[in-house]
């Protein structure tokens, strides 16, 4: 693959992203870099944000980390939104069932009913 001269900013966001979801799994580069068929120098490129990678490689990074590929791409330290999908992301089915399930059950009871107009009932 080919690799930057110059690290691009969303690649190298990328790959410290990567890079701390590794760490905090406490897995190597090496250990990475086998579960995700890669190799050592390309992963290391990739977390530096110096290598061009393509979402097939994503996603083989994404699995090699027990993640979905879009849980890869969050950035829980910009945005509560993104910190609530990465929680939900290591949900069990049957939490994010309950979680569907509250949150449907609230939505449909808090929607505004349909305002009468005057003189009407």
């Amino acid at each position: 693959m080919p690799r930057r001269k110059n690290p691009d900013p969303l690649a190298m966001k990328l790959g410290a992203r990567i890079r701390s979801v590794r760490v905090e799994k406490k897995m190597s580069i090496v250990q990475l870099a086998r579960a995700a068929g890669l190799s050592k120098g390309h992963l290391s490129s990739i977390e530096h944000g110096r290598a061009v990678f393509n979402m097939v490689t994503a996603g083989k990074i994404a699995k090699g980390l027990g993640l979905k590929l879009m849980a890869l791409a969050l950035f829980p330290e910009e945005s509560t939104l993104e910190q609530i999908v990465e929680h939900m992301c290591g949900m069990s089915p049957e939490q994010l069932e309950q979680v569907r399930e509250k949150l449907f059950r609230k939505a449909s009871s808090t929607k505004a009913r349909p305002a009468r107009g005057p003189g009407r009932g």
